[in-house]
């Protein structure tokens, strides 16, 4: 039985297919591949079945995440290579590379981001609304306010401002990499 090994390009929607370079591979139900995310690096066996000009890819057994995307979060404390129990979801989406060198963002960071930026906007509108006349304001003067009031929004929304709190308190360097990753 042959075995693939890869990074994950593209989750399908349904859960059920995963993208591994330019090759699709399916599990019979999505609780197979919940706990894998876009970004993982996998191995897992599969075997295949040619109907007419199709070729499919089906995975036999687990799919084991050899090293989790540092963008969906680290691998269990014990490290290493594992597998997942199946989980009752179908996952986690996330919006894909578009082009070479793209960094993915996670559906839930894109989603936050957009409210916020959303949020920004309407604070400063009102805010131009309530001085009672329009100040005298270049394009430029006004996206770089409202994105700058958006990542503050985005900080406290994701939680990036409560950790730059705590790692001040403590008098941790953000700057300085930590934990396992960092070796």
């Amino acid at each position: 039985m042959p075995t693939a090994s890869g990074t994950v390009a593209v989750k399908s929607r349904d859960g059920k297919s995963i993208k591994i370079e330019d090759t699709w591979y399916g599990a019979f139900a999505a609780t197979s591949l919940s706990h894998v995310n876009m970004g993982d690096s996998v191995t897992f066996d599969y075997t295949e079945k040619v109907v007419g000009a199709n070729v499919y890819r089906n995975i036999k057994g687990a799919v084991r995440v050899v090293m989790a995307s540092a963008l969906t979060g680290a691998p269990p404390s014990t490290g290493g290579t594992y597998t997942s129990a199946p989980a009752s979801s179908t996952g986690t989406s996330f919006t894909p590379p578009t082009k070479a060198g793209d960094i993915p963002i996670h559906t839930q960071r894109a989603i936050i981001r957009q409210s916020s930026l959303a949020s920004a906007v309407n604070l400063c509108t009102k805010y131009m609304e309530i001085q009672g006349k329009k100040p005298l304001l270049t394009e430029e003067m006004v996206i770089s306010t409202v994105l700058s009031v958006a990542k503050r929004f985005e900080a406290y929304a994701s939680g990036d401002a409560d950790v730059a709190e705590i790692q001040e308190e403590l008098g941790i360097d953000p700057s300085i990499e930590t934990g396992p990753e960092a070796s």
